[in-house]
């Protein structure tokens, strides 16, 4: 069936915004754009990931999800994140001194 027939353009994307499938199917597409843009920009992928945490957001569901992180299966990946995390909180503190710099003499 044609989309002329189905009915009105706006009657059909105001049934297109409410379907969950048709999120879901735009979550999947901006991960697929994350991972083509890897090799080749690293602002493309950002702009992609947040775009697909903006699909998912209207969906998601912080209960489910902080059931699912209590199961042993998570516990690798979440600590994995922590460690990473607190590497990075590790490297950007102001004051932080930096390793290599006080290994080098100082000329007076």
């Amino acid at each position: 069936m044609s989309m002329a027939a189905q009915g009105p353009v706006s009657a059909q994307l105001l049934r297109r915004w409410r379907d969950p499938a048709a999120w879901v199917a735009t979550t999947d597409v901006f991960f697929i754009l994350v991972a083509v843009s890897l090799p080749w920009s690293t602002s493309l992928v950002a702009i992609f990931a947040v775009a697909a945490l903006i699909t998912m957001a209207p969906f998601f569901d912080a209960k489910t999800f902080l059931e699912i992180l209590k199961r042993p299966v998570s516990f690798l990946p979440v600590a994995l994140f922590l460690l990473a995390a607190r590497a990075r909180c590790g490297r950007t503190r102001p004051g932080a001194s930096d390793s290599t710099a006080s290994a080098l003499p100082r000329n007076s």
